[in-house]
């Protein structure tokens, strides 16, 4: 394709047609460029909207996952889950300073889309309404996370999206989307120690 589109422009260059603007000066430049510009964000455009569909799919997958673990009721399995889990990831734990007013009902451990599985963290929002945050190390997350913060609106929730130097993140929660991506400012590039609640 490119090597028939180069062919083409130089067939235009040398030879171009009279009465047409596109082939001659200042014009004729300018509307070739225009078309070779719209062919490689054409080109581009299938890179461009998988990233997207990847984005939106592991969205909708946390947002359901976040409704059906909220739905089920605690049991002794969570625990042991969350204890084997931290047994078989030795090393400094992350460090998620969410803004004050989050508090935590439990740690699970649970998928991550179709991801990873790491600790999943029940939440109660500043507002008092339900929330999840979804970790997963780096390393087990094969670069399907964005390094810079995404964020989609799934239902009535909006799942944001963002990776530190070891850890990717997911958080879960209603509300308006520039009021949950607020929330979470304060842990974008954190990568210390665990505490996920500022206020505790």
């Amino acid at each position: 394709f490119q090597a028939r589109l180069s062919a083409h422009l130089d067939r235009v260059q040398v030879a171009p047609e009279r009465g047409r603007l596109a082939a001659r000066g200042w014009a004729g430049r300018l509307f070739r460029g225009v078309g070779v510009a719209a062919c490689l964000v054409l080109a581009c455009l299938p890179l461009i909207l998988r990233g997207q569909g990847q984005g939106v799919l592991l969205s909708r997958a946390l947002a359901e996952h976040h409704a059906a673990c909220w739905a089920l009721p605690s049991n002794a399995r969570c625990l042991a889950d969350v204890k084997q889990w931290g047994e078989s990831h030795q090393g400094p734990q992350v460090r998620v300073p969410l803004v004050q007013g989050f508090s935590e009902k439990e740690r699970r451990i649970c998928p991550f889309g179709e991801v990873g599985v790491g600790p999943h963290l029940l939440l109660v929002d500043p507002k008092g309404r339900q929330a999840s945050l979804f970790i997963l190390p780096l390393k087990e997350a094969g670069g399907r996370i964005p390094q810079d913060l995404c964020s989609y609106v799934v239902g009535a929730e909006t799942v944001a999206t963002w990776h530190s130097p070891n850890w990717a993140f997911a958080l879960v929660a209603e509300g308006p989307e520039k009021e949950v991506l607020r929330w979470i400012q304060p842990a974008l590039g954190s990568d210390e120690p665990w505490r996920i609640l500022a206020s505790r």
